[in-house]
């Protein structure tokens, strides 16, 4: 069942009939509701529309795993469309990682999709880093191989605790292409390194 969270949104009392329920101005209500319900309550609808009302809508896990929850209901990434390079307007994605540290002193390669399974080119825009455990001298690289090998798409410093911001290896963005050898890795220069990386990248056809 999904949860509905309806808000008045006028500055006196409000019915709203399809709920059976008079809400004060300002009072918020949650109700379970099946995903199919939520179309035909028309009233709760038009008052939204008009800026009576507010609704939010939190699907189960269960709703969301049928994948019957499609555009408008639900939106993911690979919901939407790569454009051209030379387009303009794209809509943009995020690519979050969270890493745990090993035994510090070598190199290793934190997967985040497998070679051969990057799903579609990625243009990285920006790199982000929370780190939690640092080690001295030490950084991360976005990279399209493992191993240190591909392209690099930015570097992170994980010298020292806390939020960092990559660095381009160019003065332009880097796409990274799909391909049987070409996935998305986290090369740590120590792995003793922990946190996590927030990517912001767009899909490009």
């Amino acid at each position: 069942m999904a949860t509905l969270t309806i808000t008045n949104l006028t500055s006196g009392q409000y019915n709203v009939s399809e709920l059976y329920k008079t809400l004060a101005a300002g009072e918020a209500v949650s109700v379970e509701r099946a995903a199919s319900d939520i179309p035909g309550m028309k009233q709760i609808i038009e008052d939204v529309a008009n800026g009576v009302l507010s609704m939010s809508v939190v699907y189960s896990a269960e709703e969301l795993a049928t994948g019957l929850m499609q555009p408008p209901w639900s939106v993911e990434a690979k919901d939407m469309a790569p454009v051209a390079a030379a387009d303009p307007a794209a809509g943009l994605i995020t690519i979050r990682k969270p890493f745990t540290a090993g035994v510090a002193g070598t190199a290793d390669d934190v997967t985040i999709y497998a070679a051969g399974a990057l799903p579609y080119k990625l243009r990285v825009l920006s790199a982000m880093a929370y780190i939690v455990t640092a080690i001295a001298l030490s950084t991360i690289e976005v990279r399209s191989r493992a191993g240190g090998l591909g392209t690099l798409a930015g570097t992170l410093s994980s010298a020292a605790t806390g939020n960092v911001d990559g660095t381009v290896p160019s003065n332009a963005t880097v796409a990274l292409a799909t391909g049987a050898t070409e996935g998305l890795f986290l090369r740590r220069s120590d792995r003793g390194v922990a946190g996590e990386v927030i990517l912001t990248c767009r899909m490009e056809s």
